[in-house]
């Protein structure tokens, strides 16, 4: 699947408000764009993940994983 598709299920998802799901698809645009160097659709899924964790109250969570992302 192209990070573009997996972009928009997970778009549509968060606009459903099922923001773990959405969370899940964000997570795999974040990985693919690493891998190809896609810094655009890095950002945007990182943004996306924010979104999603704060509207589930896992803050810390989003933490945890921006901390990863700058370690690498």
């Amino acid at each position: 699947m192209a990070i573009n598709e997996y972009n928009s299920i997970a778009f549509n998802y968060e606009d459903q408000g099922d923001f773990s799901t959405a969370a899940y698809f964000y997570q795999r645009v974040v990985e693919l764009a690493i891998s190809s160097k896609n810094k655009q659709y890095e950002l945007i899924a990182l943004l996306g993940l924010g979104k999603c964790f704060d509207q589930t109250g896992l803050a810390s969570t989003r933490w945890t994983f921006e901390h990863k992302r700058q370690l690498v």
